[in-house]
């Protein structure tokens, strides 16, 4: 029961926090689409993700793959082409590698 509540708060965290970043990156490079389209972007690549590590594994397939199928979300979502998706993505994962750093400083100074 404790397995499936953190993957429950971890889903729903991931989603929270992917779906403000794509929101933000998207309004900065001209997107006029709103918060909730962020959401459902943030929602299929946790969902595709997910569906692709469980059944692929942790591979470099189910990566690439699930790579390329978030890109075709995006542009679908957005109405962009590869190049531009290819961007926002790119930008997306800028800034999550920088709030993971930013939360896991405030996590160590917590603990030291």
């Amino acid at each position: 029961m404790v397995i499936l509540t953190s993957t429950i708060i971890g889903f729903i965290i991931s989603i929270l926090i992917s779906g403000i970043v794509i929101f933000i990156v998207t309004k900065l490079l001209g997107e006029t689409e709103g918060i909730t389209t962020a959401f459902i972007a943030a929602i299929a690549g946790v969902l595709i993700h997910s569906l692709l590590l469980n059944y692929l594994g942790n591979t470099l397939v189910s990566s690439v793959i699930t790579i390329i199928v978030w890109l075709l979300a995006l542009r679908a979502l957005y109405s962009i082409g590869w190049l531009k998706s290819i961007l926002v993505a790119f930008l997306i994962g800028i800034v999550n590698i920088l709030f993971e750093l930013f939360i896991l400083t405030i996590i160590l100074k917590l603990l030291l």
